[in-house]
């Protein structure tokens, strides 16, 4: 999923909220008055346990030669060029790789994020500078082998929860709404033209600290 403009609710100067302290954020793309709010993962950046992952070679390789494999297979310790690493659940996307298709609100496959997000990075000759990026994504496609003998994908996270709005909460997000993506009402303004926008609000919102 991608995520963005999130902001944490804060109750009036003298009064009460239900959503005091809650964290919410817009899910995907914001058509007009179409817009998904969602509650911002709990300890989003906390960093999973070290995990083996294969290199970026030998996944893609893999997916070439695996039509139908959603995840690549535990990686065993002797595997060649393999390392341990560690990743954040939740992990800072450029604005500059933002694709009309990544703004799904049903989300995207981590094979798909990979198949979409890997060549951007490449045709843009940014692996060294994305590395965290990067190493997240590889994380994300591979599975994990736990100690009870099954495996699970070290990146997983709770499915996220969209609230029941009542009004104070719609007005909060619908202000934010308004004053980042002020256009989006505009039949005017092209696909391109708004993702650019969206992009932008994406980046400024990286500089600020959720208060």
């Amino acid at each position: 999923y991608l995520l963005h403009q999130p902001q944490r609710s804060t109750a009036p100067l003298g009064g009460t909220s239900p959503w005091d302290g809650n964290i919410f954020a817009t899910n995907g793309e914001v058509i007009g008055n179409l817009v998904v709010t969602v509650a911002f993962p709990t300890n989003p950046f906390n960093v999973c346990p070290a995990t083996r992952i294969r290199s970026l070679a030998d996944i893609n390789q893999y997916f070439q030669d695996t039509d139908n494999a959603p995840f690549i297979p535990s990686t065993p310790a002797a595997t060649a060029d393999s390392e341990e690493c560690r990743a954040r659940y939740v992990m800072y996307f450029p604005p500059a790789f933002i694709t009309p298709e990544l703004l799904n609100t049903h989300g995207t496959s981590p094979r798909r994020f990979w198949e979409v997000v890997l060549p951007l990075i490449e045709s843009l000759d940014k692996l060294v500078e994305c590395a965290p990026l990067v190493n997240w994504m590889r994380m994300s496609v591979s599975l994990h082998r736990a100690a009870v003998n099954h495996t699970v994908l070290p990146l997983n996270v709770p499915t996220l929860t969209t609230p029941m709005m009542d009004i104070e909460l719609h007005a909060s997000r619908e202000r934010i709404i308004n004053q980042d993506l002020s256009g989006r009402t505009n039949q005017l303004i092209g696909v391109q033209e708004s993702i650019l926008k969206l992009a932008a609000v994406v980046a400024d919102n990286t500089t600020k600290t959720i208060s």
